[in-house]
C-alpha cells in the first residue's frame, strides 16, 4: 500500500509538466473585460453572465450582438504577455438556435515594427454546439508584446443579418482533469475495497 502511494504521489507531481503544455486561457474575470475590438462592422450589444431571455451556463461568459451578411466582430482585450506560452485555448460555445456561426481565436502582435494580426484556423460552430480550441502559438513573433488576444466571430456567407450569441470559457488543464480524475479513482478503488 505504500508503495501503492508513493507511486500515485510521484505520478501526482510529474502529470502537469508531462501532460499539459504551456497553455494560456484566460480566466472568467478576464473574459467579462472582453469588448469589441478592432475592424469589421459587427455590433457587440452585450456580455455577462447571462443572455436576454436565457442563462448563460456557470462558468462562461456570453456576448451577443448583431453582424451582417459577410461580416465580423472582434471581442477581446487589449495588452497581454504571452511570452512564457506556448499556446492559446478557449472554449467557445453557439448558444444561437437557429443560426450557425465561424470562429476564430486571434491575437495582434508587435515584432519590432506595426502591429500584426494572426488567427487559429476557422472552427464552424452549429447551433447548441461547442469546441475547445487549443492553437499552438509558438512560432508566433512578438509574444511579449501582443496588443490584442480574443476571439472572432464570422457570419458566414450567404447568411442573412442576424443576432449572434457567443459564450466563452477557460479551457481546463489537462493535468487538472487527470488529476481530479486520479483522485476520483482513488477514492473510489479505496471505498470499494472496504466493503468487500
Amino acid at each position: 500500500m505504500k508503495r501503492f502511494l508513493a507511486v500515485l504521489v510521484i505520478c501526482g507531481l510529474a502529470t502537469p509538466s508531462l501532460l499539459a503544455f504551456d497553455t494560456f486561457t484566460p480566466s472568467v474575470d478576464e473574459l467579462l473585460g472582453f469588448t469589441k475590438q478592432g475592424a469589421g462592422g459587427g455590433e457587440l450589444q452585450g456580455s455577462g453572465t447571462s443572455f436576454p431571455g436565457s442563462i448563460v451556463m456557470t462558468g462562461h461568459v456570453g456576448y451577443w450582438g448583431l453582424l451582417e451578411e459577410d461580416d465580423f466582430i472582434g471581442i477581446g482585450s487589449k495588452t497581454w504577455d504571452l511570452s512564457a506560452y506556448s499556446h492559446y485555448g478557449l472554449r467557445l460555445f453557439n448558444d444561437d438556435n437557429n443560426e450557425d456561426w465561424t470562429v476564430r481565436l486571434l491575437l495582434r502582435s508587435v515584432d519590432g515594427g506595426s502591429p500584426t494580426t494572426y488567427m487559429s484556423p476557422a472552427v464552424d460552430l452549429a447551433p447548441g454546439t461547442g469546441a475547445g480550441i487549443v492553437w499552438d502559438i509558438s512560432a508566433l513573433p512578438g509574444l511579449d508584446d501582443v496588443r490584442w488576444l480574443g476571439f472572432r466571430v464570422i457570419n458566414p456567407s450567404g447568411q442573412d443579418r442576424d443576432l449572434f450569441h457567443i459564450s466563452a470559457s477557460p479551457i481546463p488543464a489537462p493535468g487538472a482533469v487527470l488529476l481530479g480524475s486520479l483522485g476520483l479513482g482513488v477514492v473510489g478503488w479505496l471505498k470499494r475495497r472496504r466493503t468487500m
